[in-house]
């Protein structure tokens, strides 16, 4: 795989790097060059790596010199491809290709919803590679969780049509979800299988009380199911997005507690 380089230290290119996958996807992101462990940050749904969370840990990260890599899933932002030809499976090759190419030694992966999703199904897969995880909303097991959502006619109207448009409390828009991406997501269900037990990397599970797109109650699930050292930080007024200063403050706290694990990090009441 190749990729196109153009690595800062001080400040945020007008233009993004792209990385060639082996499967033929083209990836873009932008690499900080600094210490380890490096920090890598998976964006959500219908999202890419400009919001408010990342480029705010793109800033963290750079400030200290620690090494940071933010990336587009395909078929969203400036990476190749379409949402509607997207896999699960596609996802998951595009973070390792990323991990891969762009990153040494083991990382802590940041995921925002679906993201959070794909760090836990990457660090299944390889736990030599990961030392830390932060799972912000994180959408454990999401297309499982939609497809049960429809009704038996609109379940039809899918398998007929090859898509759904899944509405979004985010964009006038919808989403479009393909049929294959519910087939393909069942194979990667980690709430209801055994596996993520096994998982050994410190944890911080972020999530808003309001969630009302990724119920709290499956960071709790997690929770539950985790044998490694984890931390549930529930923010009482905290919506899906968890972009504001507060927020992004206490995923500054994880991130610090990921780093400096002998250090202690104060929780502080949500009013």
């Amino acid at each position: 795989m190749e990729a196109e380089s153009s690595e800062r230290t001080n400040s945020v290119p007008a233009e993004p790097s792209f990385l060639d996958t082996p499967q033929g996807r083209r990836l873009a992101y932008h690499r900080t060059q600094g210490a380890l462990p490096g920090v890598v940050y998976i964006h959500g749904l219908n999202s890419d790596m400009n919001g408010e969370k990342v480029t705010s840990l793109d800033s963290y990260c750079r400030s200290r010199g620690r090494a940071f890599v933010r990336f587009e899933l395909s078929g969203h932002g400036r990476s190749s491809g379409t949402l509607r030809e997207s896999t699960v499976t596609a996802w998951l090759e595009d973070v390792s290709a990323v991990l891969e190419s762009l990153t040494e030694g083991p990382q802590i992966l940041v995921g925002s919803s679906i993201g959070g999703w794909l760090m836990f199904l990457y660090t299944l897969r390889n736990p030599d590679k990961v030392c830390g995880l932060i799972g912000i909303a994180t959408a454990a097991d999401f297309t499982q969780r939609v497809w049960k959502g429809l009704n038996k006619e609109k379940k039809v109207e899918v398998q007929r049509s090859g898509i759904y448009d899944m509405p979004s409390e985010y964009s006038s828009d919808p989403i479009p979800l393909s049929m294959e991406l519910f087939s393909d997501g069942e194979k990667y269900t980690i709430l209801d299988m055994p596996g993520i037990e096994i998982i050994k990397a410190p944890t911080w599970l972020i999530h808003g009380d309001q969630d009302t797109v990724v119920p709290p109650d499956i960071s709790l699930q997690i929770l539950q199911k985790l044998e490694c050292p984890v931390q549930l930080r529930g923010i009482e007024d905290g919506d899906h997005r968890l972009s504001r200063p507060q927020d992004i403050h206490i995923l500054q706290q994880a991130l610090t507690a990921l780093l400096n694990p002998e250090s202690h990090v104060e929780e502080e009441d949500e009013d």
